[in-house]
């Protein structure tokens, strides 16, 4: 494997498969698609930390920024279905209260959501760590617009509007900018820390309002092609870098899903 230098320090992290991970979710039968491009580390590794991962689903069928079917991994709480969405990964139906929320799901305490105000939500975790939510405007959707951890530390979040929803533009700590997230006509632009010296970029390059490719800040690309099946646009190759190959088939019989949605039935299968 070729060994990669970004910013003076020699890598080849960003050629290992964990990079870009894909697979057949056994409980949908649906191939899915995660990028992840590492933690954000503020405060001087002493404040909190922002997971940086997106995400493609077929059964996603809108643009939030980063092209159809794509979504950044973000606590985010959707007031008008009452459902409240974690960075983590799981998403909880809630009841809301004067002062809070409950949730039927969450058998253990491991967070609990106050109400702070009209359109703001704290998601306290376990771990001390506060997530300030609140509603953006023009939407049903609050996200976070402060994180803070134990110690006090904060980060802030910048989103501008994409078709009517937030779209994270800039992640910040008190002392510099620790994300920046620009759009361009047919790309998408990561660049973690910005202006230092351990500066990197992800280019996303997008065809027909999809992802076709992603280039690393170390050089070389992932390429993504679709193909539609029924309703949905589906992940049917991916090449990684170093040339390796992920070819996905799709067959009409499989899991069935319930009435009224897109398709009867979806079974994907690697080849």
């Amino acid at each position: 494997m070729t060994v990669t230098e970004v910013a003076g320090v020699y890598s080849n992290a960003f050629n290992f498969d964990e990079f870009l991970a894909g697979g057949v979710d056994p409980r949908t039968g649906i191939y899915t698609c995660s990028l992840m491009l590492s933690d954000i580390k503020s405060g001087e590794l002493n404040g909190p930390s922002l997971p940086i991962n997106l995400s493609y689903s077929p059964l996603n069928s809108t643009d939030s920024g980063f092209g159809t079917g794509w979504s950044m991994a973000m606590t985010r709480y959707d007031a008008g279905n009452e459902i409240l969405g974690l960075s983590g990964g799981g998403s909880f139906k809630t009841k809301q209260t004067a002062t809070h929320l409950d949730f039927d799901e969450l058998k253990l305490e491991t967070l609990k959501v106050e109400r702070s105000g009209p359109g703001r939500f704290d998601v306290i975790h376990k771990n001390g760590m506060r997530e300030e939510l609140k509603i953006f405007e023009g939407s049903d959707v609050a996200v976070p617009m402060r994180i803070v951890g134990a110690n006090g530390a904060v980060i802030t979040l910048d989103y501008t509007a994409i078709n009517g929803q937030p779209a994270l533009v800039a992640v910040k700590d008190s002392q510099r900018t620790l994300l920046s997230i620009s759009r361009t006509r047919g790309k998408v632009t990561l660049t973690q820390y910005p202006g230092t010296e351990c500066e990197a970029s992800f280019v996303l390059s997008l065809a027909n309002n999809a992802v076709a490719s992603i280039d690393l800040p170390v050089g070389g690309s992932w390429f993504l092609t679709y193909e539609p099946f029924g309703n949905l646009q589906c992940l049917t190759q991916v090449d990684s870098p170093l040339g390796a190959r992920e070819i996905i088939g799709y067959q009409e019989t499989g899991h069935q899903f319930p009435p009224g949605s897109p398709i009867r039935r979806f079974a994907p299968c690697l080849m």
